[in-house]
């Protein structure tokens, strides 16, 4: 296997390719694609499991394409969505549909919980604050969707929430527990690099242990590009779907041109 076609290969470009490659090999040795809830009960017996959670930080569209690749590969996983978020909206009429879309292709829903924008649980070690504010979330996405929301990842944990406290979201659990970080293999794409090394090249994998595999869809692209790229990439979009929608909604506004006008 060349270092193109070989998903152990260091991802800094985490491609798509890059990412069928690696289902393929997970899928090939056995491992089958499970849900948050069923952790527990598995890790009884002896089948390797994987549990592959999508953190939807920036991009709904990015998720949905790597939602559509795993749909094709026969594998169901898990997409944590935030409902409060500055770089999209899951009930706008843009990203509600690939919500939908992510539901119809059999993904399971998940709640991405940002602690930092209530105030009040900045310094606060009250579980309880924590699962009502988790509960209100967690409403809304489901008597949207329709669907129940299976678990809840939080989005750049703190000290706190990293001691895996399973109060914090009960009864529902969330993925920082001590069942998903310690029992489970973890693995992690953020900053667009494997920061605890390629899952595949764990021991637990060569030993079909039980893994927990989360990516983040902005770091994953139909081609190669450095994480700058691909970031510059985004917030041009994002830039370029607000000038439409103020112009949309505002006849004094233009757009401007682009390009050389010599």
């Amino acid at each position: 296997m060349n270092a193109m076609s070989d998903p152990r290969q260091p991802c800094a470009t985490f491609t798509h390719d890059e990412y069928r490659l690696m289902l393929r090999a997970i899928a090939e040795a056995g491992y089958s694609f499970r849900r948050f809830p069923e952790a527990a009960g598995l890790l009884a017996g002896r089948e390797p499991f994987v549990l592959m959670r999508h953190d939807i930080d920036m991009s709904v569209a990015k998720a949905l394409a790597i939602a559509r690749i795993e749909a094709e590969a026969g594998v169901r996983s898990t997409y944590f969505v935030m409902l409060r978020s500055d770089h999209y909206n899951p009930l706008s009429e843009a990203d509600a549909p690939r919500i939908e879309r992510m539901i119809e292709l059999g993904h399971g829903l998940g709640l991405h919980f940002d602690a930092a924008v209530y105030p009040e649980l900045s310094d606060s070690a009250d579980a309880a604050l924590f699962r009502e504010r988790c509960g209100r979330e967690i409403a809304v996405l489901e008597k949207w969707f329709g669907v129940p929301v299976q678990a809840v990842s939080f989005h750049r944990p703190s000290p706190l929430i990293l001691e895996g406290e399973p109060d914090l979201t009960a009864p529902l659990p969330h993925a920082y527990m001590e069942l998903f970080t310690k029992q489970i293999k973890y693995s992690s794409d953020s900053t667009g690099r494997w920061r605890f090394g390629h899952p595949l090249d764990s021991e637990e994998f060569a030993q079909r242990r039980p893994l927990h595999i989360l990516t983040h869809p902005i770091w994953w692209d139909a081609e190669p590009l450095t994480p700058q790229q691909k970031l510059d990439n985004f917030i041009e979009e994002r830039a370029r779907l607000l000038e439409r929608s103020v112009a949309a909604n505002c006849t004094a506004y233009q757009i401007p041109a682009r390009g050389d006008q010599s």
